[in-house]
């Protein structure tokens, strides 16, 4: 599975193609806040058998595969248009989808937690 390096701009920018808006108070924050939705998205999250290593994940109140397959979608749009293709078509999309894999998933009581544990979320290039 291809690794993939997202800063939190990026991540964010990837996710206002939902009509999310995700606001970041410190970039180290492990959560990030999403105004009036049912999702929490973060950016440290270490599933099982990830033994320590974080990745990006999303937090539901509920398991909705149409709301995971959104965030999934908006990643793999976002991916392709960084990847120099401005206008990605449904097989860019699909590749995309691929190196993103599967989601995992894990129960946390109340909510359900899925995770790309191919996926991190870097700090910004300080240059």
């Amino acid at each position: 599975m291809t690794a993939i390096a997202l800063t939190a701009a990026e991540l964010i920018e990837a996710l206002e193609r939902l009509d999310i808006y995700a606001e970041i108070d410190n970039l180290f924050e492990e959560e990030f806040a999403s105004n009036g939705s049912i999702y929490r998205f973060r950016s440290g999250y270490s599933g099982r058998a990830m033994y320590g290593k974080s990745c990006f994940g999303v937090t539901t109140n509920r398991y909705e595969s149409g709301d995971v397959a959104r965030v999934q979608l908006a990643l793999a749009h976002y991916l392709a248009r960084r990847d120099g293709i401005e206008d990605p078509e449904f097989d860019d999309l699909l590749e995309w989808f691929d190196k993103l894999g599967e989601p995992s998933r894990d129960s946390m009581g109340l909510g359900t937690i899925h995770y790309w544990p191919n996926v991190t979320i870097v700090a910004e290039d300080t240059e």
